[in-house]
């Protein structure tokens, strides 16, 4: 696992809120906020996504992730 809160941050830009994003990767609320602020690692697999959803255009995104 890696600390990288910012790809949190990047994920809830795209998807508009923190409970969005908690809802999208399967995770409560307080599970993403701890990833978000550093207090618990965020799995390689949730920056992967980051990386993919960031690289493409907002009409590619997987339904879920559409606001």
């Amino acid at each position: 696992m890696l600390r990288m809160g910012n790809d949190i941050d990047k994920l809830k830009k795209l998807v508009g809120t923190q409970a969005r994003l908690a809802a999208i990767l399967g995770m409560t609320k307080d599970h993403v906020s701890k990833m978000a602020t550093g207090k618990r690692d965020v799995p390689e697999y949730v920056t992967v996504i980051a990386e993919l959803v960031e690289k493409l255009p907002p009409e590619d995104w997987p339904r879920r992730w559409k606001r």
